[in-house]
């Protein structure tokens, strides 16, 4: 038996889902216990398949100011002039884009209900203070060897005096040195 590979697009794969989704529903399946088992299964996985391929993609650059992340960002949607690109720093906060599917090889377009708000100080604080949150949460239920509660609960960069200090000082356990992974082998 051969194997072959083929690239399908992702308007093939919604195709594919809703058709397996259509024929499962429409399909007699056998009375048994392992019938069911693997309609479902499949079911699930096509309906998962279906989910993802509709569900917001979400891409998060972060960078130094004036590197070309707003130029990245506007390049890769096929619009380098879609964010503001400035020798002094532009897009200094965070920026959201939300992005539609348009029609299939439309180009890029801004539309004409687009709204640029930035957050002030204090929404930062709290959308900051959110993020950081949730990645304590995260990591301290599945990797509490890397202390994320202990150093960073509590803590937001925004309104702490210590600014980016504590989580600089923490982060570097996320991908540690060769030298830090041999020592603690010993």
């Amino acid at each position: 038996m051969t194997s072959t590979t083929k690239n399908l697009s992702l308007t093939d794969l919604r195709l594919f889902a809703r058709q397996t989704l259509t024929m499962l529903s429409e399909q007699d399946v056998p009375e048994t216990p392992e019938a069911h088992a693997s309609r479902d299964r499949v079911q699930a996985l096509a309906g998962e398949l279906a989910s993802r391929l509709d569900a917001p993609v979400t891409i998060g650059v972060v960078g130094e100011y004036s590197v070309g992340k707003s130029l990245l960002l506007g390049t890769l949607l096929g619009k380098p002039d879609l964010l503001p690109v400035e020798a002094a720093p532009s897009t200094g906060n965070i920026t959201v884009l939300e992005l539609t599917r348009g029609a299939p090889g439309s180009a890029t377009a801004v539309s004409p209900t687009t709204d640029i708000t930035f957050l002030d100080e204090e929404r930062l604080a709290a959308c900051v203070g959110a993020i950081l949150g949730a990645l304590v949460t995260t990591l301290d239920a599945k990797h509490p060897k890397l202390c994320a509660r202990e150093m960073l609960g509590g803590y937001n960069p925004v309104t702490d005096p210590r600014g980016w200090a504590p989580f600089e000082a923490w982060y570097p356990r996320l991908w540690p040195s060769r030298r830090q992974e041999s020592s603690a082998n010993r």
